[in-house]
């Protein structure tokens, strides 16, 4: 498993490659820019970064750029969750360190949800 960290942005990023790849710049500033108002300079930055990074690829195709995941989506998520865990007080909220529960953050689509809780904390 890759250790890569990613930033909520690359998270974002990443989430669009892993949806739907090969993508060029101008796909992925369409995808993105009504959710977060980037511009394809902010597109190409952060595929430069996660590029460095070993996150994702690219190949030349005429005058646009293909980008691929490189980068597992299942082993980032396990990652993102265990990274989560490791700075949780062990037991806290009802999270176990080394449990399969882990928070829902938006970034793993799919990961598990916390169950509801009560007064005094206790599972309805």
């Amino acid at each position: 498993m890759a250790n890569i960290p990613l930033s909520d942005g690359e998270w974002k990023l990443m989430n669009q490659l892993w949806g739907k790849s090969p993508a060029t710049i101008t796909q992925l500033t369409e995808r993105l820019a009504p959710e977060t108002g980037w511009t394809k300079h902010t597109i190409i930055t952060m595929l430069s970064r996660l590029e460095k990074k070993g996150a994702v690829v690219h190949r030349e195709n005429g005058r646009a750029k293909e980008f691929w995941p490189v980068l597992d989506q299942a082993d980032a998520c396990r990652r993102e969750t265990r990274s989560f865990l490791d700075r949780r007080e062990p037991g806290a909220d009802g999270v176990h360190p080394g449990g399969n529960r882990g928070p829902h953050s938006g970034r793993c689509r799919g990961a598990g949800r916390t169950a509801p809780q009560g007064k005094g904390g206790e599972t309805p």
